[in-house]
């Protein structure tokens, strides 16, 4: 009776533990869902604005590249991949952008080789550069500057993506990053921050308790950090090789 009684409180771990893995997994494909019509929104508006004068070979570039970021967006039920993989995409959103304001920023990049192989949720970069660029950079007429940084320090990736133009009012700030350290389902976010709290709900939701994403803008620069724990990216088809007998 003892030992039935055991295996029957196993029974049920190992049920709730598949409950709660299936609904996370109905949640980000929830998530990833909602952010995947504002990215395409976007992303069109930013096409339609720079082929009016475009030639047919950089429109031909531009649909190219719309449609590695939409490939690339909808994931199949991929959810993790490498860092190289996820800055790749912003590169390519970041090329779009550039035809739709007419190279009225500048991009840096300031990566360690180190972070490259390590592993990120799907669609976490590309959502805060859209956000430095619409709240930041959109109405800066010239010597707009982007930077995104990531440096492996103490077992964590540490992500940064500035700009040096709007500066964000103290008392949204202060709002916005107390949304991003309380952050629970029921949180109530507006349509003009929706890509950065989608971020913030996806990164719970793979990271419970272990991750950090903070905002601070000063007059120089308006920064979105976000921390992660570094793990090598090791893909699916890697795992069936190392599997397979």
């Amino acid at each position: 009776a003892y030992n039935q009684m055991l295996d029957k409180i196993h029974s049920l771990i190992k049920e709730q533990y598949e409950l709660k893995l299936a609904k996370t997994q109905s949640e980000l494909e929830a998530l990833q869902s909602q952010i995947n019509p504002h990215f395409l929104f976007n992303t069109l508006n930013s096409i339609k604005s720079a082929t009016y004068d475009s030639t047919p070979e950089k429109a031909r570039l531009m649909i190219q590249a719309l449609s590695d970021l939409m490939h690339y967006s909808l994931g199949h039920g991929k959810y993790i991949v490498s860092f190289a993989e996820e800055i790749a995409t912003a590169q390519k959103y970041l090329y779009l952008q550039n035809y739709r304001f007419r190279n009225r920023y500048s991009i840096k990049y300031d990566i360690e080789d180190a972070v490259m192989d390590l592993e990120i949720p799907r669609l976490i970069i590309q959502p805060l550069v859209e956000n430095s660029i619409k709240h930041g950079l959109e109405h800066v007429t010239q010597n707009g500057l982007l930077i995104i940084t990531a440096k492996l320090i103490d077992k964590h990736v540490y992500i940064y993506v500035a700009n040096n133009g709007s500066r964000i009012p103290t008392e949204k700030l202060n709002i916005l990053n107390k949304k991003f350290s309380d952050f629970t389902a029921s949180t109530s976010f507006s349509h003009e921050n929706i890509g950065l709290m989608n971020v913030c709900y996806r990164l719970q939701l793979h990271y419970p308790n272990n991750f950090g994403m903070e905002m601070t803008s000063t007059e120089k620069f308006t920064t979105t950090k976000l921390v992660i724990p570094a793990k090598l990216y090791i893909s699916k088809t890697q795992n069936e090789c190392e599997e397979t007998p």
